[in-house]
């Protein structure tokens, strides 16, 4: 190989570095993006939903608006919580089935997700880091 064509590899060899370091850099967006909707919503979802049932319980009366209010809550939940499933489903080799059986799970979707997105938030640290590769 003469001197040329060595530093045309490695210019090549750098560029395909770089594309390689936007396309992780587009994909952390992304996943972070779906990582802090659900983590938001979780947190709300986990503060009112016991709420309004405990009002339900409590007050019999008010059951004719605060049901379909609680319904509406948990659906939207549930349908985010499988969307979060299917947009960020990248290391942990989980099926989408199992995110939409675990979601039937009342409790057993909230930690599932909650510790699927502390796992994806854990990975974008060690690769900010330098620790990680895939």
């Amino acid at each position: 190989m003469t001197k040329q064509e060595k530093e045309e590899k490695l210019k090549q060899e750098a560029e395909e570095i770089a594309r390689i370091n936007e396309k992780n850099a587009k994909m952390w967006k992304f996943r972070l993006k779906w990582v802090k909707i659900y983590l938001i919503y979780f947190f709300i979802f986990i503060v009112v939903e016991p709420i309004l049932i405990a009002l339900i319980i409590t007050r019999p009366h008010t059951n004719n608006f605060l049901i379909p209010i609680v319904s509406i809550l948990f659906i939207y939940w549930f349908v985010l919580y499988i969307v979060f499933g299917m947009k960020v489903n990248w290391k942990m080799e989980v099926n989408v089935g199992w995110f939409i059986v675990t979601a039937f799970i009342f409790i057993g979707g909230f930690i599932i997700g909650l510790c699927y997105a502390f796992t994806i938030l854990k990975y974008w640290r060690e690769e900010q880091r330098g620790e990680f590769f895939v």
